[in-house]
């Protein structure tokens, strides 16, 4: 899975708890809306093509930039 790129790290089973929890404060300290862009872009982009959904992140990442969304 991380040789496809699935994953971006392995770590032990018994460590997984506590960096679940650590990457969860981390993506809770950036600003919410960008947190809520990043959710659309993914939601939305399940039923697009590559290019529609490219372009729903590039809208919502100006609407963030904005202070819009």
């Amino acid at each position: 899975a991380q040789r496809m790129k699935l994953v971006n790290r392995i770590v032990p089973r018994a460590d997984l708890l506590d960096e679940a929890e650590k990457l969860a404060r981390k993506i809770a300290s950036f600003p919410h809306q960008a947190v809520r862009a990043a959710k659309q872009a993914v939601w939305r982009g399940m039923d697009l093509s590559l290019d529609e959904g490219l372009e729903t992140e590039a809208r919502l990442a100006g609407l963030v930039s904005q202070g819009a969304a």
